[in-house]
């Protein structure tokens, strides 16, 4: 069944702050419905239900997911300084992520239960041409190079260094 959304409607849902932050921040990141198959001129105003769950993942997925980590997004880290001032708890990254990460990894599922069995119901059950459009993005990445490889490593090192922050002091 479409749904009758707007491009108004569907622009507003495209403003959502981290899908712009990622388009304008990356730069190389490509919109994700140019892959859609190209409408018919009497169905390019509607939205199809298997769009709107695609972007509203995208953006919900972005705010759940800043729950896993302590420096996620600012309030995880204020509340961890909330509660050591207040309550002299302190709370670590690995304690934060014993909560958090569980938490993402259930809460990301019944996120997309959600929009696509009950809010958005979708009948896609494959793209055309998706399996080529994807395996032309991958090659067309290349294989790592020297900077990328050591930023990599260099956030390896951090991430490690934020979790065993208690040994190391």
């Amino acid at each position: 069944m479409q749904n009758h959304v707007s491009h108004s409607k569907s622009q507003e849902i495209l403003m959502n702050k981290e899908f712009c932050l990622i388009q304008h921040k990356q730069g190389a990141a490509m919109p994700v419905l140019e892959f859609l198959p190209n409408k018919k001129s009497d169905e390019s105003k509607r939205v199809s239900n298997f769009e709107i769950v695609l972007v509203l993942s995208i953006a919900y997925a972005c705010s759940i997911g800043k729950l896993g980590t302590l420096i996620g997004t600012p309030p995880n880290a204020l509340f961890a300084a909330f509660m050591l001032e207040y309550y002299n708890i302190e709370i670590s990254f690995v304690q934060w992520m014993a909560i958090g990460v569980p938490l993402v990894i259930l809460m990301l599922p019944v996120m997309y239960i959600i929009l696509s069995k009950l809010i958005y119901p979708i009948d896609v059950e494959k793209l055309p041409g998706s399996e080529k459009i994807i395996s032309d993005q991958l090659k067309g990445l290349g294989k790592p190079t020297a900077p990328e490889k050591r930023v990599f490593v260099i956030f390896i090192i951090t991430a490690l260094l934020w979790m065993f922050r208690p040994l190391l002091t």
